[in-house]
C-alpha cells in the first residue's frame, strides 16, 4: 500500500525535480552546442572544408585516418530537420545507400549517429558535381556529354532494376571522381518501389505511383508539377534529360521559376535549342522524345537504344560562330542550375 510522503519529503522531492530539470536543460544546451569536428575526430576523421549543402544538411570533406583516404561526410542536424525527415526520409536513405553497389553510384562507408546529428560517411568525388563543372568550364562537348550521360543512365537503370527511384536527379547530385567517372549521389528523397530482383516491367504502374512531390522545379516532370500521383521511374528519366540538356548548353531547358504554373507554361512551349550552339540532330531528337508527356515519354531502355549513342560525333565544344562560352560569366544561366524546389 502506498502512503503519501511527509511534508518535508514532498519539498525535497520538488527540489530534486527542479534540479533534474535544470540539469537536463544544461545537458541539452551542451548537446546543441557540441562541435561536430570533435565527434568526427574521435572517430578518426580530420574535418576539412564544406563541399556541399542540402535542405537540412551540409557536406564536408574529411581525411579518414583509418582508410588513409579522403571522404565526404554528410552532417544532418536532428534539431533543424523536420520530424518527417527524421522518421521517414533519413531511415529510407540509410536503408538504400547501404544496399546499393554500382560503379556509377557513390559508395557508402558508414554512419555515425549521436544525440544531435547523423554523420553519413561516403566516398569522395574529387572533381565535384556537374554544376561545378559547368560553372568552371562552361558547357561540355557533345562527345564528352554522351559519355557522362551514358554513365548516368547506367546508374539509374541499376536503381530502377532494383526497385529504387532516385527522385532528385539534378546537376548538383551527379559528381565525378578523380578518373572522370560519374557518381550519382544524395538519396535523401529516394524510394523503394518494389523488391529487388523483380522485373519492373511486370509491376503495375498504378502500384508504384508516388504522391511525394520532391526534387527541384527545374528538373521536375509535368506530372509532378501538376501535383498528381506520378510514376517516379518516368520522372527520373525526365530529370536525366534536363541534366543532359544542361551539359550541352550550360543552361536549363525550361524556366527555373519557383512556381509550378510558370514552369508548366514553359514546358508547354516545347524544348528550344540555342541557335549558336552546334549539336547533332540526333541528340536534339532524343531530348524531344524525353521531354514528352508521360504516356509518350521514352522508357530508359528506349533512351539507351537511341541512335545518338551509336553515331560518330564531331568533338566541337564551340558554338557555330566559333566563340567559346566556357566560363561562368559568359553563361549567366549556369547560376540558375542549382535552383532548389
Amino acid at each position: 500500500m502506498l502512503t503519501p510522503p511527509a511534508e518535508g519529503d514532498a519539498a525535497d522531492t520538488k527540489r530534486k525535480a527542479v534540479q533534474a530539470g535544470l540539469d537536463e536543460a544544461l545537458l541539452e544546451k551542451r548537446r546543441r552546442s557540441s562541435d561536430p569536428a570533435k565527434t568526427l575526430t574521435a572517430n578518426g576523421f580530420v574535418v576539412g572544408e564544406i563541399i556541399g549543402h542540402g535542405a537540412f544538411s551540409i557536406v564536408k570533406k574529411a581525411y579518414w585516418t583509418q582508410g588513409n583516404s579522403y571522404v565526404a561526410i554528410k552532417i544532418m542536424s536532428k534539431a533543424t530537420a523536420s520530424q518527417m525527415m527524421l522518421e521517414k526520409y533519413v531511415p529510407r536513405e540509410l536503408d538504400i545507400i547501404r544496399d546499393v553497389r554500382h560503379e556509377n553510384i557513390i559508395r557508402f562507408l558508414e554512419v555515425i549517429e549521436t544525440t544531435m546529428r547523423y554523420y553519413i560517411v561516403m566516398q569522395y568525388a574529387e572533381k565535384g558535381s556537374f554544376l561545378r563543372l559547368l560553372r568552371t568550364e562552361g558547357r561540355v562537348a557533345e562527345v564528352r556529354a554522351r559519355n557522362y550521360f551514358s554513365q548516368l543512365l547506367c546508374a539509374v537503370q541499376y536503381l530502377h532494376n532494383n526497385g529504387i527511384a532516385h527522385r532528385d536527379i539534378k546537376c548538383d547530385n551527379v559528381t565525378l571522381d578523380a578518373e572522370d567517372r560519374v557518381k550519382l549521389i544524395d538519396f535523401g528523397f529516394s524510394s523503394r518501389l518494389w523488391a529487388a530482383g523483380n522485373d519492373h516491367s511486370t509491376v503495375n504502374v498504378e502500384a508504384r505511383l508516388s504522391s511525394t512531390y520532391c526534387g527541384s522545379y527545374a528538373y521536375a516532370s509535368p506530372e509532378i508539377l501538376q501535383f498528381k500521383p506520378y510514376d517516379p521511374i518516368s520522372a527520373d528519366i525526365w530529370a536525366c534529360g534536363v541534366v543532359l540538356y544542361a551539359l550541352l548548353f550550360a543552361k536549363l531547358p525550361f524556366t527555373n521559376d519557383k512556381s509550378s504554373s510558370t514552369v508548366l507554361k514553359s514546358i508547354a512551349k516545347g524544348v528550344q535549342f540555342p541557335s549558336k550552339v552546334t549539336v547533332s540532330d540526333d541528340v536534339k531528337y532524343l531530348l524531344k522524345q524525353i521531354f514528352m508527356p508521360v504516356k509518350q515519354r521514352l522508357t530508359l531502355a528506349q533512351v539507351r537504344r537511341s541512335v545518338w549513342f551509336y553515331v560518330e560525333l564531331q568533338d566541337a565544344p564551340y558554338p557555330a560562330d566559333g566563340k567559346s562560352t566556357a566560363g561562368k560569366n559568359e553563361s549567366p544561366a549556369i547560376d540558375a542550375l542549382d535552383n532548389k524546389k
